[in-house]
């Protein structure tokens, strides 16, 4: 029988001319604490856990993190109580569009992209820092989505359960930013999850590398670019660089090619 919904497509289509930037680089913390929380991501007495956080792009932003690389995580840890290492463990990112993971109903992010593993990871009092073996291009628009999940083979009902630092994002009682399952690893689907309410999740810093816009230097390269009256564009090379800007147009020139000589 026909549905009862309409299904949504979204297209973004984002500007072909954008103003060049430069380079830039730095750490930056995300959240302001309020709270503590243990169950997760940090449990060392579990056999396994797989958990997921999203980070909106507004906090983002706020907190100066800009689109580019990210480069590395840190999460704070108050109080240390695991005493072996958490076995088989890995960070994963991924865009997203969902501002909770928990609002009216769970959703959980596929897709992700393994940014960090380890066969035996230490936590530490303070900040964790896990530098990233593969850079996340955070395009600025899109939520961020981060996945923290281990595999300690065996569980250990005597070890215990770090104390991590969290914030509130702004959510009710029934917005959930953080969700996990306890006894399944990365390979493992979701089949129920736990969640805090009020939007509550981990502080973390994260490192942020933007790469400068880079200028065309080979000859020959070209582009076209249709052109209106007041329009003031950046023209862009079949390369991906800068090639001219044209600015104070009093009338409609239609397509412009431009070449580098």
């Amino acid at each position: 029988s026909e549905g009862t919904t309409t299904p949504t497509f979204t297209i973004t289509i984002p500007d072909n001319d954008l103003a060049p930037t430069g380079s830039s680089s730095g750490t930056f913390p995300v959240g302001v604490s309020s709270g503590a929380i243990n169950q997760t991501p940090f449990d060392a007495r579990l056999l396994s856990q797989r958990a997921q956080f999203v980070y909106r792009a507004n906090e983002l932003t706020a907190a100066g993190v800009n689109p580019g690389n990210i480069t590395s995580l840190q999460i704070f840890s108050q109080l240390k109580l695991s005493t072996r290492p958490f076995s088989n463990f890995s960070i994963k990112m991924a865009h997203t569009n969902l501002n909770y993971l928990v609002d009216g109903s769970a959703t959980v992010i596929g897709g992700m992209t393994t940014v960090y593993s380890s066969a035996s990871y230490p936590t530490v009092v303070g900040w964790n820092n896990f530098t990233l073996s593969t850079p996340f291009a955070w395009d600025g628009i899109n939520n961020l989505a981060i996945e923290f999940c281990f595999n300690n083979v065996t569980a250990d009902a005597g070890n215990g359960a770090d104390q991590v630092r969290t914030f509130l994002d702004g959510g009710t009682a029934g917005q959930g930013s953080t969700v996990f399952q306890n006894g399944i690893n990365c390979a493992q689907a979701f089949s129920s999850i736990t969640f805090f309410g009020s939007g509550r999740k981990p502080i973390i810093q994260l490192g942020n590398v933007v790469v400068g816009t880079s200028i065309e230097t080979i000859a020959g390269s070209n582009t076209s670019v249709h052109i209106e009256s007041g329009s003031s564009d950046y023209f862009y090379s079949n390369n991906n660089r800068l090639l001219m800007r044209l600015t104070g147009i009093n009338a409609p020139l239609g397509c412009v090619a431009t070449s580098l000589d």
